[in-house]
């Protein structure tokens, strides 16, 4: 029997699942920066943002490409006033990674998705403070960058469920 639910809720295979993962980016992006009120770290700025881009590069394949993340990237860079190319050449790089990395995360536990996700979350913010560092105008706490990429990789989980479940593309993974 059908529930109300699964009309409102787009197949895996429609154009709306897609359009629904864009929105959650953008939502993501927009809420990039937390305010912790800590004297010593005053704003965490984790990058939830790459859960979608992860889901993209292992579950909507053809749905992406590297321009459209970059793209998305650049929005990030504009809103939160980094230099242009920062986060889109991170998130390119990232979606770049995490598609070469599909054909072993297809049917595989959340466990090691999780693992892959942390690794390169971490991968990337370090990239990021490296970057910071090189660049003459960006200066960044190394401590906090580390504490947002854990706080993205400990969210992993229910964001990438969250996903699955919004665009019912559930059936790829095998528990």
């Amino acid at each position: 029997m059908q529930t109300l639910g699964s009309y409102l809720r787009p197949t895996p295979s429609s154009p709306a699942a897609g359009l629904l993962v864009y929105l959650a980016m953008v939502m993501l992006i927009l809420g990039a920066r937390m305010h912790t009120g800590l004297g010593w770290m005053p704003t965490l700025e984790p990058a939830f943002f790459l859960v979608p881009v992860f889901f993209i590069a292992i579950r909507r394949e053809g749905m992406a490409t590297p321009i459209a993340i970059l793209a998305f990237g650049l929005l990030h860079d504009v809103l939160s006033e980094m230099p242009i190319g920062f986060w889109g050449v991170l998130m390119t790089g990232f979606f770049v990674i995490a598609r070469g990395q599909t054909r072993f995360l297809i049917g595989a536990p959340l466990g090691p998705v999780w693992f892959t996700f942390a690794a390169m979350t971490m991968m990337t913010h370090v990239a990021a403070y490296i970057i910071a560092l090189i660049h003459s105008g960006v200066h960044g706490d190394f401590g906090a960058v580390m504490a947002s990429g854990i706080l993205t990789a400990l969210l992993f989980p229910p964001l990438f469920v969250f996903l699955e479940w919004l665009t019912g593309d559930t059936d790829m993974r095998k528990e």
